[in-house]
């Protein structure tokens, strides 16, 4: 039986230490990295339900969805670290990097522009902690952004032929063939249908997000088939879901049209 003085003594040293700032972790040990990335106007068709949404002129291409760590048997962890929120004030250096290669589409006015990165970091940058390349915000937004840079699929796919058009689609496994000549390892690749109850009136799919899977060297390996965490922190009811492409309908990427608002100004 632990004595009454015992108890006190804990509590002691708890007041003088650091006992209410411990970390509530999940597992932080993890097997890989998915790096998510959207096609933006792919995620406006998706979300033009739900939000208002703002592309600026600068976003031209991919965009980072998130860089999350991942276990080989499932997605996750998630929420590793409680006691160390998301800070505005550490990325304020990179904002404008982020503001174009890592933004957030939706402007529904309640939400701040820094929403988008708070679930992120919260949900999966306190997990990435234990890889020193990313550990801490700022390391872990910059060092996302070049791995984008470094791992866009675009100059991959206009090598093959694949730009985006609003008219012309493509099988996916062309797409698929381009991803993986680019990467030389196997991305997974996400699409949806306009109607999320079947087939949009056009009989197309949209490209809507790649998972391109890296090693915690950060080298690309072969993605495995699904990934549970597919979906922007802005959850729908109404928005289709994302799926993996289908064979046997043609995919459109569309081209990327630019909106403006007084947000944009941050620019």
């Amino acid at each position: 039986m632990i004595s009454v003085s015992s108890i006190c003594v804990l509590f002691t040293l708890c007041i003088f230490s650091t006992c209410n700032s411990l970390p509530a972790r999940s597992d932080p040990n993890f097997d890989y990295f998915v790096l998510s990335l959207q096609w933006p106007e792919s995620t406006a068709i998706r979300y033009s339900d739900d939000h208002k949404i703002v592309i600026h002129k600068n976003v031209t291409t991919w965009s980072v969805h998130g860089l999350w760590p991942s276990y080989k048997s499932g997605s996750g962890p998630f929420n590793c670290n409680t006691s160390w929120p998301f800070n505005m004030e550490v990325i304020d250096p990179i904002l404008g990097d982020l503001l174009k290669y890592w933004p957030n589409l939706f402007d529904d006015g309640k939400k701040s522009i820094g929403d988008f990165w708070s679930h992120e970091w919260n949900k999966h940058g306190t997990c990435a902690e234990s890889v020193q390349k990313v550990r801490g915000e700022r390391a872990y937004f910059g060092g996302a952004i070049q791995l984008l840079q470094k791992f866009s699929p675009d100059s991959g796919l206009k090598q093959s032929g694949i730009v985006a058009s609003d008219t012309k689609t493509y099988q996916y496994s062309d797409i698929e063939k381009a991803f993986e000549a680019y990467l030389q390892k196997k991305a997974h690749i996400q699409c949806f249908f306009k109607n999320k109850n079947g087939m949009n009136k056009e009989h197309h799919q949209y490209l809507g997000q790649a998972f391109v899977c890296l090693d915690l060297n950060f080298g690309v390996i072969d993605c495995p088939q699904e990934n549970s965490d597919a979906t922007l922190y802005f959850r729908s009811l109404r928005a289709p879901p994302l799926v993996t492409c289908q064979e046997k309908y043609p995919v459109m990427i569309p081209t990327i049209k630019y909106t403006y608002t007084e947000r944009n100004r941050l620019y």
